[in-house]
């Protein structure tokens, strides 16, 4: 006799829920697949950028130490011939030094630059003969396409830098959202122009202030003639008799004779030596402004140079004062003081209009710096930062898939 057994199962439903199921787990690794590419082409980008912004440092900084050389080099001829002195040269070396640590620090930046490219690309280990090595040229090199280590991955995405320090006030877009070319993606409030352009505006008051004085200083100085009569009224004047002072018991104090006034002929001399720190300080404000634009030094090390000149520029109207006080006449006298008049109120106009030209230029870096932009037609791939986050000027933002 033979017997079987048989389920007969309703309408194929567990077969049905196996194959959807299967179709699920398909889709879902095709979404981490695709998710996967995304993240490694995002992080490749995102390398590759930082290294591009770690090499421009590198080179920026190498500019500085050249610059700092030069600077030294000047600086010690100009102590042999007098016209500075030796704090000013050791000021200087300390300048070099300090530009060459941080040309250091730029450097070790692109190393680790490099070393996350390699990283992301899968191209740091390398695998040879049952080993895994980290071979010297993957340290040093960037991969290269004819060894099978190219940028494929990266090829259609694009890295949005910050490109300031600040806070991300808000995003305008979000992963999967299509923009064009200079669509706004994002706002940020810059940390440091507000207080900056406030220090300008004091500086400009106090400018002012200053220069107020030093005309009214420059109008207060006497007539030579009217010196000279303070100065025999003064001798002309009775003195106590022998009687009262013998009467009061006071003894005459001894008179210690004026210090003789620097000659006419010195003075100039000095001053011609004060003009000439001047104008050379003023050459290196120039220079240091400038890298201090481009992020090569602090603005701490240009308003040191700033003050160095206003002192200077205090102990040059001091010896313009001394030498008006020389003058041969009434008509010579009126002549020079109207000249120093308008050579500080010139000198004073210019240090305004350097100060109001600062403060337009960071009033125009806020307007124009606090929109990021994107640089192509694309499509948002991923976003790194959140509304509220702090950033610095390489840090990256987010990534755009060119189309």
């Amino acid at each position: 006799m033979l017997t079987f057994n048989m389920d007969l199962p309703f309408d194929n439903n567990t077969a049905k829920g196996e194959l959807k199921k299967a179709h699920a787990l398909f889709r879902k690794s095709n979404i981490n697949v695709n998710d996967l590419k995304r993240v490694i082409g995002s992080n490749v980008v995102s390398a590759y950028h930082t290294l591009q912004d770690a090499a421009d440092q590198v080179s920026l900084k190498s500019e500085a130490v050249q610059y700092y050389k030069e600077t030294l080099g000047a600086s010690i001829e100009t102590f042999k011939m007098g016209g500075s002195t030796l704090i000013d040269a050791l000021l200087t070396e300390e300048y070099l030094t300090d530009a060459l640590l941080t040309l250091a620090d730029a450097k070790l930046a692109y190393i680790k630059a490099l070393s996350q490219l390699r990283f992301e690309t899968g191209t740091l280990i390398s695998y040879e003969n049952n080993e895994y090595l980290v071979l010297k040229d993957a340290l040093v090199t960037l991969p290269s396409e004819d060894k099978g280590e190219g940028l494929d991955s990266g090829k259609k995405m694009m890295a949005v830098n910050a490109g300031m320090s600040g806070k991300i006030i808000e995003i305008y877009v979000k992963p999967g959202s299509r923009v064009k070319k200079d669509d706004v993606l994002a706002k940020i409030r810059r940390s440091d122009l507000d207080s900056r352009m406030a220090g300008k505006k004091q500086e400009i008051a106090e400018s002012e202030k200053w220069a107020a004085q030093e005309i009214k200083d420059l109008d207060e100085i006497p007539l030579p003639e009217e010196s000279i009569e303070a100065e025999i009224a003064s001798e002309n004047e009775i003195p106590e008799s022998p009687k009262e002072s013998k009467k009061l018991k006071i003894s005459p104090a001894p008179v210690t004779p004026p210090a003789a006034p620097p000659d006419l002929q010195t003075l100039r001399i000095s001053l011609a030596d004060t003009d000439l720190q001047i104008e050379a300080l003023n050459k290196k404000l120039k220079k240091q402004e400038d890298m201090a634009q481009k992020g090569l030094m602090a603005q701490g090390a240009v308003a040191k140079i700033q003050k160095e000149i206003d002192v200077l520029l205090k102990n040059k109207f001091q010896k313009e004062n001394s030498i008006l006080r020389l003058s041969e006449n009434e008509e010579a006298f009126e002549k020079l003081k109207q000249e120093l008049a308008e050579k500080r109120k010139a000198v004073f106009k210019q240090r305004s209009d350097r100060f109001s030209a600062e403060i337009k230029a960071l009033e125009k870096q806020a307007e124009t710096g606090s929109s990021i932009v994107s640089p192509v037609n694309g499509q948002i791939a991923d976003i790194k930062v959140n509304a509220g986050d702090i950033v610095s000027p390489d840090a990256c933002l987010m990534t755009i898939e060119r189309q």
